[in-house]
């Protein structure tokens, strides 16, 4: 028999199957429990955890994660199954002799699933500088490895952001604090300088911000495309129209002199989220346990906080608005 049972320690729905497997009335059932929201995977892993997970938008049934021993998983969450891909061959130094290294797996970052106007991709970062290209439902993988030798050290890529069309993306460099252009049709990065070199990132001057946390790409209803970039001193904003050719930075502070000036936050700035095009807003989550509102207009109205405490001993909630002019 099967029943069904909730369980109030956990508030979690469990189905129970009893089985009699002598048909006697008189012996032990035996029972087993399941967690009828979670699927059971580390049966079916080398090395069980989660980092990072995407789900296929034309698939329903398959989503797509990694986690931070190096390996990839293919899930169907209707019959459970899992295929592993173990993501092996990076090349890591000891720091001091670039010559004298070890292989090891890659070590994703991050995560997501373009589709772009190659087809659909998925993209996987990794703390080595790689970028790992895997095509749903395929058992292998491909390796783009940034061979720049334009900035100080081995690149460490800890976020990325596509851009509206999927067909390029943006990476923080956590280990130079730059940002990378990456064409997701082409599989390659993409030169940032007319330096007569090969390769260039994006350099900001540490001057106006340093230490990014996180990148986000925008597209507003007039179609520009922009960049936004939180660190150290605020948020960096730049003109991402056409990833192909060199940067070119914002100033969102055109008074001061300086000419890539950020847009400045209460705290240092952090996470970044947007809602619609439509809607315009940029959010930025700051260390002082602050969130600024960005909007093109001078003003932002909330239209509701729900629930109006955030814990059980504060009733207040804080958020910080950001104009386009100080002290308007």
């Amino acid at each position: 028999t099967v029943e069904a049972k909730f369980d109030p320690t956990t508030n979690l729905a469990l189905r129970i199957k009893i089985e009699d497997e002598n048909d006697d009335e008189d012996d032990e059932d035996t029972e087993t429990i399941t967690d009828s929201r979670e699927i059971l995977l580390s049966d079916q892993m080398t090395s069980a955890g989660l980092s990072d997970i995407v789900a296929d938008p034309d698939v329903e049934k398959y989503v797509y994660a990694v986690n931070d021993s190096g390996y990839y998983f293919e899930i169907n969450i209707e019959t459970e199954d899992v295929t592993e891909i173990e993501l092996a061959g990076a090349s890591l130094s000891d720091g001091t002799d670039e010559t004298d290294t070890t292989t090891s797996n890659y070590i994703p970052t991050e995560m997501v699933l373009a589709q772009s106007s190659a087809g659909n991709k998925i993209l996987i970062p990794t703390s080595t500088g790689d970028i790992i290209t895997i095509s749903p439902g395929s058992t292998s993988y491909s390796v783009v490895t940034n061979g720049s030798t334009n900035v100080t050290d081995t690149p460490s890529f800890s976020k990325i952001a596509l851009t509206p069309d999927n067909d390029s993306a943006y990476l923080i460099d956590s280990a130079n604090d730059v940002l990378w252009a990456y064409s997701v049709r082409s599989d390659d990065f993409l030169d940032q300088q007319d330096s007569g070199t090969s390769l260039d990132p994006i350099e900001i001057d540490a001057d106006t911000n340093l230490d990014f946390v996180d990148v986000l790409v925008f597209e507003d209803l007039a179609g520009n495309v922009v960049v936004y970039v939180s660190g150290t001193n605020g948020i960096t904003v730049l003109n991402a129209n056409d990833p192909t050719v060199e940067f070119a930075i914002i100033d969102a502070l055109p008074d001061t002199g300086a000419s890539d000036d950020p847009i400045p936050m209460s705290a240092s700035a952090g996470l970044l989220a947007a809602t619609t095009s439509a809607a315009g807003y940029i959010f930025s989550a700051n260390s002082d346990a602050t969130i600024s509102v960005l909007s093109e207009g001078p003003w932002v109205t909330i239209v509701l906080i729900d629930p109006s405490a955030v814990t059980q001993t504060t009733s207040t909630f804080a958020i910080t608005f950001q104009t386009d002019t100080a002290g308007t």
